[in-house]
Protein backbone atom coordinates (compact mmCIF):
# COMPACT_ATOMS: atom_id res chain seq x y z
CA UNK A 1 0.00 0.00 0.00
CA UNK A 2 1.10 3.54 -0.40
CA UNK A 3 0.57 6.95 1.68
CA UNK A 4 2.48 9.95 1.46
CA UNK A 5 4.71 8.97 -0.99
CA UNK A 6 5.96 5.72 1.01
CA UNK A 7 5.20 2.40 0.11
CA UNK A 8 4.08 -0.41 3.13
CA UNK A 9 4.63 -4.11 2.98
CA UNK A 10 2.19 -5.92 5.18
CA UNK A 11 4.23 -8.32 7.83
CA UNK A 12 2.70 -11.24 9.86
CA UNK A 13 5.32 -11.75 12.30
CA UNK A 14 5.68 -8.08 13.33
CA UNK A 15 5.72 -7.26 17.46
CA UNK A 16 3.30 -4.16 17.42
CA UNK A 17 3.46 -3.68 14.16
CA UNK A 18 2.27 -5.13 10.99
CA UNK A 19 3.85 -3.18 8.21
CA UNK A 20 7.10 -2.05 7.23
CA UNK A 21 8.15 1.56 5.15
CA UNK A 22 10.36 -0.33 1.88
CA UNK A 23 12.55 2.75 1.87
CA UNK A 24 13.53 2.85 5.78
CA UNK A 25 12.79 -0.67 6.94
CA UNK A 26 10.42 1.68 9.57
CA UNK A 27 7.90 -0.24 11.77
CA UNK A 28 4.20 0.68 11.45
CA UNK A 29 1.21 -0.36 13.02
CA UNK A 30 -1.74 0.31 10.19
CA UNK A 31 -5.56 -0.46 10.30
CA UNK A 32 -8.81 0.47 9.30
CA UNK A 33 -10.29 3.47 11.09
CA UNK A 34 -13.13 1.81 13.83
CA UNK A 35 -16.73 3.32 13.82
CA UNK A 36 -16.43 3.77 17.75
CA UNK A 37 -13.18 5.74 17.25
CA UNK A 38 -11.22 3.46 19.25
CA UNK A 39 -8.52 3.80 16.98
CA UNK A 40 -5.28 3.06 18.82
CA UNK A 41 -3.88 -0.58 18.67
CA UNK A 42 -5.05 -1.53 22.03
CA UNK A 43 -8.38 0.51 22.14
CA UNK A 44 -9.25 3.60 24.58
CA UNK A 45 -10.02 7.02 24.38
CA UNK A 46 -6.66 8.73 23.29
CA UNK A 47 -6.50 11.10 20.77
CA UNK A 48 -5.23 10.39 17.45
CA UNK A 49 -4.43 13.20 14.99
CA UNK A 50 -6.44 13.20 11.95
CA UNK A 51 -4.00 13.60 8.62
CA UNK A 52 -6.22 16.95 6.54
CA UNK A 53 -6.95 14.32 3.49
CA UNK A 54 -9.20 12.25 5.15
CA UNK A 55 -10.70 14.28 7.81
CA UNK A 56 -14.11 14.70 6.28
CA UNK A 57 -14.05 11.35 5.12
CA UNK A 58 -13.38 9.94 8.82
CA UNK A 59 -15.95 11.93 10.19
CA UNK A 60 -18.70 11.87 7.89
CA UNK A 61 -18.42 8.18 6.41
CA UNK A 62 -16.78 6.37 9.08
CA UNK A 63 -17.72 7.69 12.54
CA UNK A 64 -21.26 9.78 11.04
CA UNK A 65 -20.37 12.60 12.90
CA UNK A 66 -21.07 15.45 10.53
CA UNK A 67 -21.09 17.89 13.09
CA UNK A 68 -17.54 17.24 13.95
CA UNK A 69 -15.69 17.62 9.97
CA UNK A 70 -13.48 20.48 10.91
CA UNK A 71 -12.05 18.40 14.09
CA UNK A 72 -8.55 17.01 13.49
CA UNK A 73 -8.17 14.76 16.36
CA UNK A 74 -10.69 11.08 16.67
CA UNK A 75 -11.30 12.33 20.30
Amino acid sequence: MYYDGKEFLKVKDGFKHNCIETKSNEEYWISGCKKDGNDTLYGGNIPIPIDEDVREEYWLNIRNMPELKNKATSN
